[in-house]
């Protein structure tokens, strides 16, 4: 059982939490995942699309970001580490039981067995329901920002991995009768033998026989190739503002699969439970700029992701998501300063359903300009919706002519850490 529990750790870590936290460009993760409204050239199309017609006139942007982000607001590696330590013990005890001949030597191991099982019992309790989540993204895009017709093509892959162990209420009833048997037999092996033996018939190799816990394994990996359009408007109403659409085709790929936890003998292929299927979608865009009196910039901002909705099946026949997502943002800029806050309207679902929480977060954020050649960042994340920690986050940019770096980390003590690496060009 052992190498089984250790194999569950390890697909856990894995796992990837799409509904956490989807910002993967290191200007707005510095500044606390905030940009629909404060988005600029390097950003953009990770924000919104309307933006492109929002920014002074360059000929040429391309960039390219790179995001890990790790979570453990369960404290999910500590417990996994305590499940492996007691899955070892139970399985040396259950080992001792059946090796054991005389009345005493049954006594003292069966009172041992049923100590480690109540130990392995309450261990697998605690990881249950609590995940650690690994997120990885790389992509990249290429735009003109122009005012009256600006245009990008973007593509990128993320990917999410989870692990569901399933603990039925049968496998509790055959754990508890174990524990009773256990007991009896603990007491006086003479008078409880049949106890003795029914419990000695429940274990094999280590394991419980009467129990069938499995490991279900999900994955999704959505690869995303996206032509964003913007156009600058004017009106007698509204006076000027910007909208921006980019349609997107999606080519999801998605694993489902599942084994006995117990049984190390079991086999799965993971082609087996290998899917693809193609979606479309679309975002939509629109900002707002208002100059005051002194020239500074007051924007507005509001983006839909996935405006059409698509639920792909796995070949388990659980459910993929592909939802809409609702954000709007407000920024102030000065010539060396941009303040931005985000809110999300919608809570944000999870990829793969059962696997991550949903969220609903408040992003704000600073950005200090060093006349263009440097960016200092800082920022804060906050879940409305409760499910995952405070984030403060830090970045820096630099800029040499045509070439820009920007590199940004938050975190949340163990509970959640996030790093993006970005590189451009821009002319």
């Amino acid at each position: 059982m052992k190498k089984n529990i250790v194999m569950v750790s390890l697909l856990s870590a894995m796992s990837s939490s799409y509904a956490l936290d989807n910002t993967v460009d290191p200007r707005s993760l510095a500044m606390g995942g905030a940009g629909v409204a404060g988005a600029n050239g390097y950003n953009v199309l990770f924000q919104n699309p309307a933006v492109l017609s929002g920014l002074p006139n360059e000929k040429f942007t391309a960039q390219s970001p790179f995001a890990l982000r790790v979570s453990d607001e369960g404290d999910f590696a500590n417990n996994v580490d305590a499940l492996n330590l007691s899955a070892t013990a139970m399985s040396n005890a259950f080992n001792a039981f059946n090796s054991a001949v005389t009345p005493a030597q049954q006594q003292s191991t069966a009172i041992a067995a049923g100590n480690a099982l109540i130990k392995f019992n309450g261990d697998l309790g605690n990881l249950s329901n609590k995940s650690l989540a690994v997120s990885l993204y790389g992509g990249g895009f290429a735009a003109i920002p122009r005012t009256n017709l600006g245009y990008a093509f973007k593509f990128d892959a993320r990917s999410e991995l989870g692990t569901v162990l399933s603990y039925s209420v049968a496998d509790q009833a055959a754990v508890n009768t174990l524990g009773t048997d256990l007991n009896a037999c603990g007491l006086d092996p003479v008078v409880n033998a049949v106890k003795c033996n029914s419990a000695n018939n429940q274990m094999s190799g280590g394991t419980i026989a009467a129990a069938n816990p499995t490991v279900n394994v999900r994955a999704a990996v959505v690869q995303d190739f996206g032509l964003s359009l913007a156009r600058h408007i004017e009106t007698e109403q509204m006076g000027g503002f910007e909208i921006g659409i980019t349609p997107k085709f999606l080519r999801v790929g998605t694993i489902d699969v599942a084994s006995s936890a117990q049984s190390g003998n079991a086999k799965t292929t993971m082609p087996s439970g290998l899917k693809y299927e193609n979606a479309f979608t679309i975002d939509l865009g629109a900002s707002k700029t208002v100059v005051n009196a002194k020239g500074h910039d007051m924007k507005m901002g509001v983006v839909v992701k996935n405006l059409i909705p698509k639920t792909l099946k796995t070949t388990l026949n659980n459910n993929v998501e592909i939802a809409p997502q609702l954000t709007t943002g407000v920024a102030y800029g000065t010539t060396w300063f941009t303040g931005a806050v985000d809110l999300d309207v919608l809570k944000n679902k999870a990829l793969i359903t059962g696997l991550t929480k949903e969220s609903q977060f408040l992003r704000m954020g600073a950005e200090f300009d060093a006349k263009g050649w440097a960016q200092l960042r800082v920022g804060y994340r906050h879940d409305l919706a409760g499910n995952y920690a405070g984030l403060p986050s830090l970045g820096l940019g630099l800029n040499l002519k045509i070439v820009n770096m920007d590199l940004s980390v938050a975190s949340a003590g163990k509970k959640e850490l996030a790093a993006a690496l970005q590189f451009g060009t821009h002319f």
